[in-house]
């Protein structure tokens, strides 16, 4: 078992976003006994905690956090879903795949735009980057 597989990790995600609770879903289904380390917490919920990290509200909503507590580390964006995906079998092929040179700032860019549309029509955030 990898430091990642065992260490507990806390992933901010977006509740209010069908296609992130699926996504949450689906992982937890591929990951089985892999994901018991996990704690998955709603960001709009837990705004103080994020605080505590120096994460706003408004990052959390627009980029993938988690924090790996024996690392004492934060990952954002597609590092996020590197280090969540890089211990799961089914995932690790995905984790390698973004780190592609080409690949992680064209999906980087196109979850950005995916993320920032939807916070816009759901009038969620005040402050968007541009």
């Amino acid at each position: 078992m990898t430091s990642t597989a065992s260490s507990k990790l806390i992933v901010f995600y977006d509740a209010l976003c069908p296609s992130c609770v699926k996504d949450r879903e689906n992982y937890e289904r591929w990951a089985g006994t892999r994901a018991s380390h996990i704690v998955w917490k709603d960001a709009s919920r837990h705004e103080a905690l994020l605080k505590s990290y120096g994460v706003s509200l408004e990052e959390a909503l627009l980029e993938l956090h988690v924090f790996d507590e024996a690392k004492q580390c934060m990952y954002k964006e597609m590092d996020a879903y590197i280090h969540l995906m890089k211990p799961i079998p089914r995932l690790w092929v995905f984790s390698v795949l973004i780190r592609l040179p080409i690949v992680r700032p064209a999906l980087s860019f196109l979850y950005r735009r995916c993320v920032t549309n939807r916070l816009k029509k759901q009038g969620r955030v005040c402050k968007l980057p541009k």
